[in-house]
């Protein structure tokens, strides 16, 4: 049938049966948005790709869930995996990808070697995972900069 007939349909209502004369329409046009996937972050220099946790079905809303996992990183060797969830780095509640690599960053700056991270595991474990912060190489600016001040 096409939009614009008008058309009977009998419906039941209270336990009396009535007649109801419409006339057919048209939906408006909504163009289809899939679902967006999680916002990840590619493997950082532990070796992890992360994703906010509130964004993964069945993760809860609190603290950032690892998604990926280098195998060769510092992160498998700690035993970490895709579907653990980091609470807090060093202390410092996290609750974006970002928040954990500005964690390392300031451990790292701060002349720390290694950092501490509270985990949730895929089991509902809670564990605390010591990762040595890995050596960054220095910028060309760094090095510029330490030079002018060795003179």
């Amino acid at each position: 049938m096409a939009p614009g007939t008008a058309v009977k349909i009998g419906i039941v209502r209270d336990g009396n049966e009535r007649t109801v004369s419409v006339t057919l329409g048209e939906l408006p046009v909504t163009p289809f948005k899939p679902a967006a996937a999680p916002p990840q972050q590619e493997p950082s220099r532990l070796g992890l790709a992360l994703a906010p946790a509130a964004t993964i079905k069945g993760a809860g809303s609190q603290g950032v869930a690892i998604t990926e996992v280098d195998p060769d990183g510092l992160a498998a060797e700690k035993g970490l995996a895709a579907g653990d969830i980091i609470l807090d780095v060093s202390g410092n509640l996290v609750r974006t990808p970002a928040d954990v690599h500005n964690a390392v960053s300031r451990a790292q700056e701060s002349g720390k070697h290694d950092i501490l991270m509270r985990v949730k595991t895929r089991d509902n474990r809670i564990e605390f995972v010591a990762l040595p912060i890995p050596v960054s190489q220095p910028t060309l600016r760094s090095r510029i900069y330490s030079w002018i001040h060795s003179l």
